[in-house]
Formats: C-alpha cells, structure tokens, sequence
C-alpha cells in the first residue's frame, strides 16, 4: 500500500486519482475519491497534523493492507509524514508540501472558494494564521510542491492523467484567474500575522 500525506485543500485527492490511473468525479472543486480519506482521522482546521489517533489507524492499516486490491493502490490522509508511526510499512510515500507562499495562497484560494463561508473577514486572520503552519518536506518520501501539481509539473514529471488534471483545473478555476481582492487581502494578512 503507498500512501499520500497532504494539507487540506491541497489536492490531495486528485494525486489519489492519478496515482490510482482513476477519474473520480470532481465536483466545485474537490475530487470524490474515497482513497484519499482513508486515512483522515481526527482533522481539525487546516494546521498541520501531527496527532492522531494510532489504535484506529492501525486498525485501518491491518484491515486494508491485508486486502489483495490495496496492495499497489494509493490511499491519503492529512497526518504529516513526520508523526506516522508506521511510514515505514508503506511501500511508497508521496509528501504535498506548502512550503513556498505560492501553494499557500493556492491552498487559500481553494479554500475560501470550496468553502464560502471563510471568505467573511471575520474568519480571514484566524485561517491565514493557520496556513502558515508549513507541511514540510520529509527525507523518506517523495516531496511534492502543490504549486508543482497546480501548474501540471508533477502530472507531466510523472507521465499522468492529463485530460483529468486539465478536468480538475477546469473545477479549480480560482487558481488560474485569482480574485485580486481574495489575493490582496491574503498577502497584507500574511505579511501581518
């Protein structure tokens, strides 16, 4: 089984999809893929998690690792690298990072459009404050830059899907024609929390 550790709203179902050779179906934004949450225990906010629950993961674990159609298939969750106990048992490890300000404000953008209720200024600092918690690469995986799979480099470096990334760019198009005041009020936030 491979694994693949992502911030929320960092596309982490779609590289799910990809990895997978699948084409789930991308609603406003997200991609319905059910691998991506098999591993998605104790989510809270958008800071990086480093706390879960290991009896229910390992629980997880046993049960589809002993599955013969897990074997190569990929599967996510928004724990950071860092903190699983067993990353070790994976056979591969693909880590989306946000590390440079770019994926954060992409991060942003599809957050406030997937979810329209945090473009209200009142949520704005709190959310912003949050995105600055960096998920970071890690030695033991294959780190990947959401700014890399936004623009199509980690589709093209890796020979994937490319009429379902452009289907997913079509669901995401925020990231390519940004609302300049959603992109203004992130960057005078950022600079100020």
């Amino acid at each position: 089984m491979n694994l693949v550790c992502y911030p929320s709203y960092c596309a982490g179902a779609l590289v799910c999809d990809l990895m997978n050779n699948k084409t789930s179906k991308i609603g406003n934004g997200p991609v319905d893929n059910p691998e991506s949450n098999f591993f998605k225990i104790n989510c809270i906010g958008v800071y990086v998690q480093k706390v879960y629950d290991r009896k229910q993961w390992d629980k997880i674990f046993n049960t589809y690792n002993s599955i013969e159609w897990s074997k190569n298939s990929w599967v996510g969750t928004h724990v950071h690298p860092s903190a699983i106990h067993n990353l070790h048992l994976f056979d591969k490890v693909i880590n989306i990072t946000d590390i440079k300000k770019i994926s954060k404000l992409y991060r942003f953008l599809r957050l406030v459009n997937i979810e329209e209720s945090f473009k209200d200024d009142r949520y704005m600092p709190s959310l912003i404050k949050q995105l600055k918690d960096t998920f970071f690469d890690h030695s033991s995986c294959i780190n990947i830059e959401f700014d890399d799979i936004v623009h199509g480099r980690f589709v093209s470096d890796f020979n994937l899907n490319l009429k379902h990334f452009e289907n997913w760019k079509s669901k995401n198009p925020w990231l390519y024609n940004m609302d300049e005041y959603l992109v203004s009020k992130f960057n005078k936030m950022f600079e100020e929390n």
